[in-house]
């Protein structure tokens, strides 16, 4: 009886390491924001565009004339892209779904995006 204790005991220990040394943090691989992905626009004359956000915090903006890599801040609502190391443009953020809408500070022109 004192050996089925035992070897039971140590059944349960096995069984309880190979739990806890089996789970994985679900959340590795989750985005920084809602923000990360890609995106695409419209431009007036009906060409698209695409905005991809990366977990680090930059990005590519792509249209039929080629590509421009740029760093972004996202806080809260406020989103910061900045191209070329140059200055950059503040906008206010707006996520419902899938629409993206970026207004740029003081202003009144905003773009709407849709998640790809």
């Amino acid at each position: 009886m004192k050996k089925a204790l035992k070897f039971l005991s140590w059944m349960f220990v096995l069984l309880l390491t190979v739990s806890v040394s089996s789970c994985k943090d679900d959340d590795d691989d989750a985005p920084v924001s809602g923000l990360v992905g890609t995106w695409q626009g419209d431009y007036k004359d009906g060409d698209h565009y695409t905005m991809t956000f990366n977990n680090d915090g930059t990005g590519v903006e792509t249209d039929d004339t080629g590509s421009d890599n740029f760093k972004y801040s996202y806080t809260g609502d406020r989103l910061i892209i900045s191209y070329n190391g140059g200055g950059g443009v503040a906008y206010s953020v707006s996520i419902t779904g899938k629409t993206l809408m970026l207004t740029i500070e003081n202003s009144t022109t905003f773009y709407t995006l849709t998640r790809l």
